[in-house]
């Protein structure tokens, strides 16, 4: 059962040798990590980027929701799934707990946005799909040529994969 163990990287053995770490025997690991990695990357759009009067862009707070917190993994292929494999793709190894509590990433570090796409969140999660209720919501403040500053609003978007 994995719960309560937020960016912990678990890992499971696949199809391979254990060899003895005798002197001079090459060891191979055949692993796996069994959770997604989540990670969001931001930059101004063109038109911002283009805009003169707009002089920074920070981004001041992100949430992401709806995330599953609970689930079972139980190992069923010896292999790392083939993602043009029916057979594989059918058999589940994740049973998530869909009664557990649904829990928020949250970031509300002050980040400076420009043109240049960054990293600015990762973790880890346990691997489910993406629906609708998963939004991205950032508040974020732009400053102008002429000194000013003001809080410039909130974005709500679907978490997008790619």
């Amino acid at each position: 059962s994995f719960f309560g163990t937020a960016d912990t990287d678990w890992m499971v053995a696949r199809e391979g040798v254990s060899v003895p770490g005798t002197y001079r025997y090459k060891v191979k690991f055949f692993m796996q990590h069994i959770l997604s990695k989540f990670v969001v990357t931001m930059r101004k759009s063109d038109a911002l980027a283009a805009d003169s009067n707009v002089t920074k862009v920070v981004l001041n707070e992100m949430t992401i929701g709806a995330w599953a917190s609970k689930g079972d993994f139980d190992q069923k292929l010896n292999h790392t799934p083939v993602p043009t494999d029916s057979a594989d793709l059918a058999t589940c190894e994740w049973t998530l707990d869909s009664a557990a509590a649904r829990y928020t990433l949250a970031m509300t570090e002050n980040c400076e946005v420009d043109k240049t796409e960054k990293y600015i969140f990762e973790s880890l999660a346990l691997p489910q799909t993406i629906t609708d209720d998963m939004c991205v919501k950032m508040r974020y403040t732009m400053t102008f040529s002429d000194g000013r500053g003001r809080p410039s609003g909130e974005i709500v978007r679907p978490v997008a994969v790619r």
